[in-house]
């Protein structure tokens, strides 16, 4: 018999790795800079307009409901241009290591008369700002400027990014 024949199914599914699931947008200007946005809990870190999946939600509602709860922004989700998987170890949970999953979407293209009408929640971010390359690869952690960079390849490619600590698995052994 083996192990896992012995265990319960509660003891085998709380030995399993873990995914915690986030969705984001990358909402451009017209001069493809990206909308970046400063959290104001946590870490307090520049991140993509964004968060974690409630229980029960997918990810395109969930990128499209936290660019509303955080910047006041009705944008549809529009295609998915990457899918970004990263290790974790406890503390985030109890459970077990596991993966978090980043869905990013395509938020668009942001007129500035949209992008004047933005209104921080300041329970959530305390600023709003596009940024070109050089400045994305200098406020975010180099895993997601390395998902940025791929999520607008893949708008410019028209093709979909499947990433692994934000490179492509090939690169990332």
């Amino acid at each position: 018999m083996t192990e896992a024949q012995r265990l319960s199914p509660q003891e085998h599914y709380a030995r399993r790795a873990k995914l915690i699931a986030s969705a984001s947008m990358i909402i451009r200007d017209p001069l493809g800079r990206v909308l970046l946005v400063h959290t104001t809990y946590g870490a307090r870190l520049w991140e993509l307009p964004g968060g974690g999946l409630e229980p029960g939600e997918y990810p395109a509602p969930a990128a499209q409901r936290e660019v509303a709860e955080e910047l006041g922004l009705d944008i549809e989700s529009g295609r998915l241009l990457a899918a970004d998987l990263v290790p974790y170890t406890p503390p985030i949970d109890d459970a077990a290591p596991g993966l978090l999953s980043n869905w990013l979407f395509d938020g668009g293209i942001l007129e500035p008369s949209a992008a004047a009408t933005i209104r921080l929640d300041p329970a959530e971010v305390d600023e709003a700002r596009f940024c070109d390359q050089a400045e994305y690869h200098a406020r975010l952690p180099a895993h997601m400027a390395r998902r940025v960079d791929a999520c607008l390849n893949a708008v410019a490619g028209g093709q979909t990014a499947y990433l692994q600590h934000g490179f492509p698995p090939a690169a990332s052994s």
